[in-house]
């Protein structure tokens, strides 16, 4: 009876980290960007004929995707290789893996930024909604926004995932005796 498994090698495996990373970062300044073209530019805003423009949003698709590519080789190769070994090598776990990561990295990197902020003396630290931290606790609103940041990172890191596994896997059918 044959069996359909996915494999790899290393190459592909190599290019599919590249990719996702390019693919994580351009989705998150995809997602940072796409609000602001429903937008009116009454405000004197940056216009389709503006060349710094343009300038300045590769160079943060280059910055967020060399951020996306050491999440993928820190957190990312670690946990799909354990995942590989056990034989889950199906697009859903690639979905999920980039969901959970995604989320869980970025709760706990947002919550040791904010938590040595406080700890180097900035006083009550707030963002544009209000106070994050409060006498070194984080307030209902602290967690509120962390929840989004890694939901906003979540939304680039799934379909980032789903392209590293794309890349990486060719479908093989493998005959048991």
């Amino acid at each position: 009876m044959a069996r359909p498994t996915y494999v790899t090698s290393a190459e592909r495996a190599i290019g599919a980290v590249f990719v996702g990373a390019f693919v994580g970062g351009s989705s998150l300044i995809g997602e940072m960007i796409a609000p602001s073209l429903f937008e009116s530019n009454s405000s004197g805003g940056a216009t389709s004929g503006d060349v710094g423009g343009i300038g300045i949003l590769f160079f943060a698709i280059a910055v967020a995707s060399i951020g996306f590519g050491i999440g993928i080789i820190v957190v990312g190769v670690p946990a799909w290789l354990f995942l590989h070994r056990r034989g889950r090598r199906n697009w859903y776990h690639a979905a999920l893996l980039g969901i959970a990561l995604g989320f869980v990295a970025t709760s706990f990197l947002l919550i040791a930024m904010y938590l040595y902020m406080d700890h180097a003396g900035a006083g009550g630290i707030a963002d544009t909604g209000g106070e994050v931290m409060l006498e070194g606790r984080f307030t209902a609103h602290g967690w509120w926004s962390i929840v989004k940041a890694a939901l906003y990172v979540t939304l680039a890191a799934c379909p980032a995932a789903l392209i590293v596994w794309r890349i990486a896997y060719r479908k093989v059918t493998v005959r048991e005796a």
